[in-house]
């Protein structure tokens, strides 16, 4: 399932500032566990409030997040933890911000791992979500 669409970056890997954009990774997969475990409490304001403000309302709006916790609580209900895959990793500079693109799995205390993809921006300061592809 495709969540919202949006688009992203160039390879991570040689890029002379691998620290910077290993924090950029990291930072992003906190976002993404942040929308897991928002989905986990059925807390759809918050994981609503996740996504980049350009995409809220014009392609992300509460109702379909709500919809998405209702409907899919097999994706939250035993959620543990998100990493990325070390091969699934894309950063680069949009024309105005900073964007970070990631495959990785979310795994859970009682089934297997769930791939997913998702794509972020730096908003604000913040990183946030732009697309989440989940199964």
């Amino acid at each position: 399932m495709i969540l919202f669409a949006g688009a992203c970056a160039s390879p991570l890997f040689g890029l002379p500032n691998a620290g910077a954009e290993e924090g950029a990774i990291r930072a992003s997969i906190s976002v993404a566990d942040g929308f897991m475990r928002a989905g986990k409490r059925n807390d759809s304001r918050a994981g609503f409030e996740l996504f980049s403000e350009s995409r809220r309302h014009a392609e992300v709006t509460l109702e379909s997040i709500i919809e998405l916790f209702k409907t899919r609580r097999e994706l939250f209900e035993d959620y543990e933890t998100a990493e990325h895959a070390v091969y699934g990793a894309t950063i680069g500079n949009g024309l105005f911000r900073k964007t970070v693109s990631i495959e990785g799995k979310f795994s859970y205390s009682t089934r297997d791992d769930v791939p997913f993809k998702a794509d972020f921006v730096r908003d604000a300061g913040e990183w946030k979500l732009v697309r989440i592809v989940l199964p």
